[in-house]
C-alpha cells in the first residue's frame, strides 16, 4: 500500500486544484485493507472507522480513504477517484449538506417518472457529445416538469447531482489532466450508461452521471445552472411519446424482490429490534418495500450507548419514513450452512 499511496501523492501533486473547482485543495488521504490503514510512509492497524470509500473524520482532520478491496491497476486512474474523495471531504469542510440516503433507497417505484428521466438522459448525452441550444431547453423542461410531478424524488436526485456529481465531474477533470485517453474512455462509460435503460432505475447512482455531465455542459457552454425551484415545466410533454422501459423496469424490480425474499427464507434474525441504523453502504443498498438489503455491513446504535458494527449480509425492516430497524436478519454463509 505504500507504493500505491506514493505514485498517487506524485499525481495528485501534478494537479491544479483550483481549475477542477472553485477553493478545492488537497486532502490528505488514507489506503486501507482488512489488517492496516496506510497514510503513506505511517500506518495503523484497520479500524471501522475506516468503511467504503469517502471522507472522514479522523482525529479531528477530514480525510479521503479508499478500500484497497476496490483498488485499481491504473495509477492515474486510482488518483482521479482519490480526488473524488476530497471533493466530498471539501464540502464536509464547507459544510455542504447531504442529501438524506433514505430518500434514495426508498426513492418510489413509478414507470412514468423513471420513463421521463430516461428521456432526459437522452438529451443529457447529446448535450454533452455536441451542445444544441433547443435540445438543453428541452432538458430543462422536461426535468421542470417532473419535479412538479414527482418533487419530493426529484429534490432528491438535484441534492445528490450537486454532491456526488460535482466529485464525479472534478474526478473526471482531474482525469483529464492525467491522462486525456482514459478520460475520453470514461466519459464514454458514462455516456453508453446513460443510453442504457436499465441503468435508470438506480436513482442514487445515475445521479452521480447526469450531476456530473450537467456541471460539464454548464462549464463548457457558459451557462446559468439553473433553478429548479422556478424553472417552468413545458405542458406539451405528456402528448411526447415516452420510451418503453416498462420489460427493464419488471426485470430490475422483480430481481431486487426475489434477492429479498430469498435471503429472508435463509438468514437468522438478528437481536436490534428498536436500534437506528446509523451507517451502511449506499453504494449497494437496496429496497424492497420497507426491507433494505445490506450486502456488506451496517452501524446501528440506540441514544447514549456505543454504535455496534456488523459485517456480513443482512436484511434490515424498517419502520416507515425512518432510520429505526423493526426487525433484522443476517445471512447464513455457506461455510455456516455445513
Amino acid at each position: 500500500m505504500k507504493n500505491t499511496h506514493l505514485e498517487i501523492s506524485r499525481r495528485i501533486g501534478k494537479l491544479d486544484f483550483g481549475r477542477l473547482y472553485p477553493g478545492f485543495h488537497p486532502f490528505r488521504f488514507a489506503l486501507y485493507n482488512d489488517k492496516n490503514v496506510c497514510f503513506g510512509e505511517t500506518e495503523i492497524p484497520w479500524d471501522n472507522r475506516f468503511v467504503a470509500n469517502t471522507a472522514i473524520d479522523y482525529n479531528n482532520e477530514i480525510i479521503a480513504i479508499w478500500d484497497m478491496k476496490c483498488a485499481c491497476t491504473d495509477m492515474d486512474f486510482f488518483a482521479s477517484l482519490l480526488v473524488h474523495e476530497m471533493l466530498h471531504a471539501y464540502q464536509r469542510e464547507t459544510g455542504t449538506v447531504f442529501p438524506d440516503d433514505l430518500a434514495g433507497i426508498f426513492y418510489p417505484r413509478n414507470l412514468d417518472n423513471f420513463s421521463l428521466r430516461y428521456r432526459e438522459n437522452q438529451l443529457l448525452a447529446g448535450l454533452a457529445e455536441k451542445f444544441d441550444a433547443t435540445a438543453w431547453k428541452d432538458f430543462v423542461a422536461i426535468r421542470a416538469y417532473r419535479r412538479q410531478q414527482h418533487q419530493e424524488a426529484v429534490d432528491y436526485e438535484i441534492k445528490t447531482e450537486s454532491i456526488e456529481g460535482s466529485a464525479q465531474f472534478v474526478e473526471l477533470a482531474a482525469l483529464k489532466q492525467l491522462s486525456p485517453y482514459l478520460y475520453r474512455k470514461r466519459l464514454a462509460r458514462i455516456l453508453l450508461g446513460l443510453r442504457t435503460p436499465e441503468n435508470i432505475f438506480d436513482a442514487r447512482l445515475v445521479s452521480y452521471d447526469t450531476g456530473s455531465l450537467i456541471h460539464m455542459v454548464i462549464a463548457d457552454n457558459n451557462l446559468d445552472h439553473p433553478d429548479w425551484r422556478q424553472e417552468k415545466p413545458c405542458t406539451d410533454i405528456p402528448a411526447r411519446q415516452s420510451p418503453d422501459i416498462r420489460e427493464d423496469y419488471d426485470k430490475y424490480f422483480n430481481a431486487i424482490d426475489k434477492k429479498v425474499q430469498e435471503l429472508l427464507s435463509g438468514a437468522e434474525r438478528l437481536n436490534i429490534s428498536g436500534k437506528t441504523l446509523t451507517a451502511f453502504d449506499p453504494y449497494n443498498v437496496r429496497s424492497s418495500g420497507n426491507y433494505l438489503y445490506h450486502p456488506n455491513f451496517i452501524r446501528v446504535t440506540t441514544s447514549g450507548e456505543k454504535p455496534d458494527f456488523y459485517t456480513g449480509t443482512f436484511i434490515t425492516k424498517m419502520a416507515s419514513h425512518s432510520r429505526t430497524i423493526e426487525e433484522a436478519w443476517r445471512a447464513i454463509t455457506i461455510k455456516e450452512q455445513k
